[in-house]
């Protein structure tokens, strides 16, 4: 299905007006004098790369300098722009525009946003709420561990893990990623299809099959050290936070860092030990006012509300009516001997076993007492819509988020974040195995 995706936006198979518009933004990136905070600036205006190059005297209305239109109607750029095209032709990689309505608005609101990206991987990735784990290629071991309980914490409560495909902390990252329902992206400092390093052949891989990798740069293109800075911007664009996690005082963490505060992102760094060198750029962050970060909670924390929205908007595409609403008594669509009787609890679905009529006594030494009381329902808790569900389906005890899902209809992603905002609210804990509890 992925590999599908690709495929599908590959340009073999994009429609004619795709290619017309792919065609365009080649001709303005390979254009001399022109730029890419200039070209955002032409696609914002026209509305899309064709528009503008057909206009190229209008070109003043955007603020771009006359010099600029009449390098471009040189048509120097002719060659270059025909060379990249070959390649992308024998290139099985999918080709997202900025005028596609999957390009993410996030991104596209940068100054300097690419006109369009190259990709390999699950397309929905960049639907959802992501924030980007950057920090040292040769880090150290604490760093690694830091990396992969933020990134895994994030990414169980489905937030995308966005970094840079580098050794060390930006590895770590992406396996953290990959591992929780939030999955990561990669973002590339060469040809959509150049492994580099090539010690991350095996990371490469699986971000092909489970991830989503993106580059800017033409397919074939080497990876060449100036690339590097350039690419840190869409890894921030992508993201609606950066967390540095280990960084030198000169390090290209502190680039993405300063890409991020020019994009009005949270910045976020961790601390590390006050003596080690891997974390003097950290701290010069927190001391310039980056928020310092111990663990996922304290970047979810700042999320709650848009990740609150994020599964609003998500279940609201599915099925509102089924999810957030109960269904009315006695629909015509549901038999009888489907409805749970009054008084019958519906989890049985959760954990197979038979429902027992609210109040209903145990005999017995060993029947309830105060402290063994079952926690108050969703509803009794303040909660409504899916965060009851989800409260409710917990409340009988330990459940592993997997039964969670089948018992809702709702994918993992949705459920994590949702069972994440419960746990910041300390009305559950994850406990080990993907398993959840009411406190």
């Amino acid at each position: 299905m992925i590999a599908a995706t690709a495929r599908a936006y590959s340009l073999t198979c994009r429609d004619g007006a795709a290619k017309q518009e792919y065609w365009s933004c080649l001709a303005l990136r390979e254009c001399p004098n022109i730029g890419m905070r200039r070209i955002t600036a032409l696609l914002s205006h026209f509305g899309s790369a064709y528009d503008a190059v057909r206009c190229p005297d209008a070109w003043a209305d955007a603020g771009i300098p006359e010099h600029c239109a009449a390098s471009f109607k040189k048509e120097t750029w002719r060659q270059k722009a025909g060379l990249e095209w070959a390649a992308a032709k024998t290139c099985p990689c999918g080709i997202l525009l900025w005028s596609d309505a999957e390009y993410p608005a996030w991104l596209r609101s940068i100054a300097d946003a690419p006109p369009f990206l190259y990709f390999f991987g699950d397309l929905s990735l960049l639907r959802n709420v992501a924030v980007a784990v950057v920090g040292m290629r040769s880090c150290s071991e604490e760093g690694l561990k830091a990396t992969a309980h933020i990134a895994g914490g994030l990414s169980r409560a489905g937030v995308t893990i966005v970094s840079g495909m580098a050794k060390g902390i930006d590895r770590a990252a992406h396996h953290a990623g990959l591992e929780g329902p939030g999955g990561s992206i990669g973002v590339l400092g060469a040809g959509i299809d150049v492994v580099y390093p090539q010690a991350n052949s095996d990371l490469y891989g699986l971000m092909h099959e489970k991830g989503l990798l993106l580059s800017e740069y033409p397919p074939a293109h080497g990876a060449e050290p100036k690339n590097f800075p350039v690419r840190n911007r869409i890894i921030s664009g992508l993201s609606r936070a950066v967390v540095v996690v280990e960084a030198a005082v000169r390090s290209g963490s502190l680039n993405t860092a300063n890409h991020a505060l020019e994009q009005n992102r949270e910045l976020m760094a961790v601390p590390g030990a006050v003596s080690a060198s891997s974390a003097k750029g950290c701290q010069e962050l927190i001391r310039k006012g980056a928020k310092p970060v111990f663990c996922a909670d304290d970047v979810l924390q700042e999320f709650m509300p848009l990740l609150a929205d994020h599964v609003r908007q998500e279940v609201l595409a599915r099925d509102l009516s089924r999810f957030c609403f109960p269904r009315p008594e006695g629909r015509k669509d549901e038999p009888a001997a489907a409805r749970p009787s009054p008084g019958t609890s519906s989890r049985k679905a959760v954990h197979g076993g038979k429902g027992k009529p609210d109040g209903a006594k145990q005999a017995g030494p060993e029947a309830a007492g105060p402290k063994d009381a079952k926690p108050a329902d969703g509803a009794a808790a303040g909660l409504s819509g899916l965060e009851a569900q989800v409260y409710d389906a917990v409340r009988d005890g330990p459940i592993h988020i997997d039964d969670i899902c089948r018992a809702l209809g709702q994918n993992a992603g949705i459920v994590s974040r949702v069972a994440a905002m419960l746990e910041i609210r300390g009305l559950l804990a994850r406990i080990p195995g993907m398993r959840y509890k009411v406190l």
